[in-house]
């Protein structure tokens, strides 16, 4: 499973950024930073740059590879190339105002024009979008907690796209980590472009690090010790985050004592 997500890091700065998600975090496969007006900076040939890196390291272990993406990244062009060229799933969210053909339904001529109800979801399959008459299936939907509406572009074979999508979410926990809610990356003093992208590199491999350290934790009955967990109604439940457990391990093992707060490197990141 892999997050497609445009990232604003500074006020000068936009990443674009593919993640993978484990369990419910993502962590940094590949990414690109950009000034934030800097021209192509949205161009998709950057876009399908990272996704055929990608396809080469992942492709020699057979994995199933769904991506998923928000409405910065509808483009017809770009679901041809991962459905076609690579053979990829993928669930891409559309903006409403995109044409679409529905067999059989003529009064239907954009997604705005498709009516839904919370909690209800509708699947079209070999729906034409645009005026490319792109094919594709399409999964419409209310958000649950807002009016706004999901249009799912997708070539899912079975009606699990608003499933996968939602998937999506678990990349803002990273970014989350990655500014105030962890390294505070936003508030290094330097602007520098070149400064950026190797902060950028050593945050992605620390926020690695620190995950599978909270994932480790986890697995060796240290959660107790850390405070990550706490009894609800009888049940016991965690109240630390993997990056958090991980974090807090971290800190004790720097500041207090090395023996008792062991930081293991040899291990490997596993979904918890």
């Amino acid at each position: 499973m892999k997050n497609i997500s445009p990232n604003i890091l500074y006020e000068n700065c936009k990443i674009l950024q593919f993640s993978l998600k484990i369990g419910r975090r993502s962590i940094p496969l590949w990414y690109k930073v950009f000034l934030y007006k800097e021209d192509g900076n949205k161009d998709f040939n950057h876009v399908k740059q990272g996704i055929k890196f990608l396809h080469e390291i992942i492709t020699p272990y057979g994995c199933e590879v769904t991506l998923l993406a928000d409405r910065g990244f509808k483009s017809m062009d770009l679901f041809r190339f991962i459905d076609e060229d690579l053979n990829w799933e993928y669930c891409m969210r559309c903006t409403k105002d995109l044409g679409i053909t529905i067999s059989g339904k003529p009064k239907i001529n954009k997604l705005q024009d498709i009516l839904t109800l919370k909690r209800k979801v509708k699947h079209f399959s070999n729906i034409e979008l645009t005026a490319q008459k792109y094919v594709c299936n399409m999964a419409v939907c209310k958000d649950e907690d807002a009016d706004d509406t999901w249009f799912i572009a997708n070539n899912l074979s079975g009606k699990f796209a608003i499933r996968e999508y939602k998937k999506r979410f678990d990349i803002e926990e990273m970014f989350k980590d990655f500014k105030g809610g962890g390294f505070n990356i936003e508030h290094t003093w330097s602007m520098d472009i070149q400064y950026i992208k190797m902060l950028y590199l050593c945050v992605s491999i620390a926020y690695c690090f620190i995950i599978t350290l909270g994932a480790s934790c986890s697995k060796d009955k240290k959660n107790k010790q850390l405070g990550v967990t706490k009894k609800l109604k009888g049940n016991i439940v965690r109240i630390y985050s993997l990056f958090r457990a991980g974090l807090k391990w971290f800190k004790l093992s720097y500041y207090s004592c090395r023996k008792k707060y062991l930081l293991k490197f040899s291990f490997i990141l596993y979904e918890s």
